[in-house]
């Protein structure tokens, strides 16, 4: 005889709803994007449910968080003296093209004013327009020798100032 064909069961409104609830779950878990939102939100509604996925992570990033703010302080700390090591290696190369020491303040406030990057044109900047600043001499009516003599004889004159600049040459001024 044929065996009686295996009795479905039938489920009740609140089964199926339950089923139905629970492979939406099942879904949920098994996307991997939704997985972590998830189970997050399980770790919402009950803090205290263990979940290594996301326990971990947090006991991890815990005891990592000092480390990597100690290594950010030496990240900086480290690029501060490199930047002073460089700041000096173009201190001692404008001092050797010629800026005294004392103007070197000058020469990076000149810099950060005009904007100037590089150290090189910056010395040079600084220097031209310090000669050009410099005031530059010119011989006043006071200063000027006696022309009278030129005007009435030139010759003379001029035999004159020779004579003069010989004697000043033999250091008998």
């Amino acid at each position: 005889m044929a065996e009686p064909a295996a009795a479905t069961p039938t489920l009740t409104p609140a089964a199926q709803e339950i089923l139905a609830k629970s492979q939406l779950v099942d879904v949920l878990y098994k996307d991997p994007k939704m997985r972590p939102k998830l189970l997050a939100l399980v770790k919402e509604f009950a803090p205290d449910t263990r979940i290594p996925e996301l326990d971990t992570a947090t006991a991890v990033e815990e005891r990592v968080k000092p480390m990597l703010a100690e290594v950010g302080t030496l990240r900086d700390d480290l690029a501060k003296e490199r930047a002073e090591r460089a700041r000096e290696r173009e201190h001692a190369r404008a001092v050797a093209a010629g800026v005294p020491e004392a103007e070197l303040a000058d020469v990076e406030k000149m810099m950060t004013d005009k904007k100037i990057g590089d150290w090189d044109t910056a010395v040079t900047h600084y220097s031209l327009t310090k000669r050009a600043a410099e005031p530059r001499s010119a011989p006043t009516p006071l200063q000027m020798p006696d022309m009278k003599g030129l005007w009435k004889n030139p010759k003379l004159w001029a035999r004159n100032e020779a004579y003069k600049v010989i004697g000043e040459m033999r250091g008998g001024r």
